[in-house]
């Protein structure tokens, strides 16, 4: 796939609103609302989402079968993982089925890059996005993005295609890959810029399996640390080889308020990475974050601690030194 750019801020908009008002020019017809493949087990979310996901107990093979009902429309949107809550996403098994429906496969990797390998060239994504801010833990006011030769071609066909524009696309082709990548279209933001180059050398000189290595750890030890925390916490995520190692989002018991308990952890320490969940998930998911530079058994072992302390102030039984046991010796 041919790399196109990096956006900043100077633009008009943030990187999500960036990469959303990139999707609708590929087509010069109109086109129904895409559909998304789950990212949480929750039901809620499952039944507005149309697509199952493996992890939401359906039974095997559901989420492809559903996948070739559903997939009528022209192009296919898709997170590999995410943040909140954190599911990884099968992007290969789903690009399968999309490229079988000639549809266009579009991939969020935001969260999930830095983190896990992303290989839109091999998962056949004909748009993938990312952002630095999350596993690569660099600046948010950066995004970079590939684009297949199929959805360029989709692209140069619509004659609606936004021209003359920080965000035309074709414009960055035209003017920055064809001709010779010798002169930016528009003027970046330089202090984004050199974050960015920070964070990449800092990642080449740890190496990036290394550094994904540290987040699968991360994730382990949070999980195994939350199990053994107890107290009547049970990981969103049912099975270990589905959750994505960026978050652990944990489900308090019945009659706990999951955003007290953040409260109270985060009102001791405000740099603990913890949060609630959002929306209907507020009083009940709690998400402990471990990307960047939170992957670290420091930040693992001190949100365990926040967490339990909160919640033995709560009236519930916790063991926060076995929790700090199993997540170090999961770690190893």
């Amino acid at each position: 796939m041919s790399r196109v750019r990096i956006a900043t801020p100077e633009g008009p908009g943030t990187t999500n609103d960036a990469a959303n008002s990139r999707s609708p020019p590929i087509s010069s017809t109109p086109q129904p609302v895409s559909q998304k493949s789950v990212t949480t087990p929750n039901d809620h979310h499952r039944q507005r989402s149309h697509i199952r996901h493996k992890n939401s107990r359906s039974p095997p093979g559901g989420m492809c079968a559903c996948h070739a009902r559903r997939l009528t429309h022209t192009r296919q949107n898709t997170l590999n993982c995410r943040q909140s809550p954190p599911v990884h996403n099968p992007v290969a098994e789903i690009g399968e089925v999309v490229r079988e429906h000639g549809a266009l496969f579009y991939l969020d990797a935001v969260a999930s890059v830095g983190a896990e390998p992303v290989l839109p060239d091999a998962w056949g994504v004909d748009l993938c996005v990312i952002g630095a801010q999350k596993a690569m833990g660099g600046p948010a006011g950066v995004s970079a993005i590939s684009v297949s030769e199929r959805a360029w071609a989709r692209m140069a066909a619509n004659p609606r295609a936004p021209r003359r524009s920080y965000l035309s696309l074709l414009d960055w082709k035209e003017r920055w890959i064809d001709g010779g990548r010798r002169a930016l279209l528009h003027a970046p933001a330089q202090l984004e810029m050199l974050a960015l180059e920070a964070c990449l050398e800092r990642i080449e000189a740890a190496g990036p399996d290394t550094v994904m290595s540290r987040h699968a750890s991360a994730a382990a030890a949070t999980r195994a640390g939350a199990l053994a925390l107890g107290g009547g916490l049970e990981p969103y995520v049912y099975e270990a080889r589905d959750a994505a190692p960026v978050a652990t989002t944990l489900r308090v018991p019945a009659g706990v308020d999951a955003s007290e308990l953040v409260a109270r952890a985060l009102a001791v320490d405000p740099a603990r990475p913890l949060a609630a969940g959002g929306g209907a998930l507020a009083k009940e998911m709690v998400r402990v974050n471990h990307y960047g530079p939170d992957a670290s058994p420091e930040a693992v072992h001190g949100s365990l601690a926040g967490l339990g302390a909160a919640m033995a102030e709560a009236g519930l039984t916790v063991d926060p030194d076995g929790a700090r046991r199993a997540a170090s010796e999961t770690w190893g």
